[in-house]
């Protein structure tokens, strides 16, 4: 991004410290998150990982509503509540298709109640 925002230069102004943060945030918390997903994944449902996915961006939006609530203004809601919404969304799929799940589950065991 930085050379296709400001070319160069501005990749020669990068401390230690800036080149540590993109190490840190491309390599151990991508790597993380994704290892993570994928042992979420054998627990829950994909549907389920996919949901509390999306609460990474919300969580970062909420961080920034409590510690610089002036840099909030409307542009933010309709994200916002797309990604609630998705959350939501996926949450109560998960939640039904468990339900259909262990009703079929039920009803296989006990074939002589009807």
């Amino acid at each position: 991004m930085g050379l296709a925002r400001g070319g160069a230069d501005d990749l020669s102004r990068l401390t230690p410290g800036d080149a540590l943060i993109l190490i840190y945030l491309g390599l151990f918390s991508s790597g993380l998150t994704f290892w993570l997903q994928q042992r979420a994944t054998a627990v829950l449902t994909p549907g389920a990982v996919t949901a509390y996915s999306y609460l990474v961006p919300f969580v970062s939006m909420l961080l920034l509503f409590v510690n610089e609530p002036q840099q909030m203004d409307w542009r933010w809601l309709p994200g916002s509540l797309l990604v609630t919404l998705a959350i939501v969304l996926l949450l109560r799929r998960d939640v039904t298709q468990r339900r259909a799940a262990a009703a079929r589950n039920s009803s296989a065991e006990s074939p002589g109640r009807s």
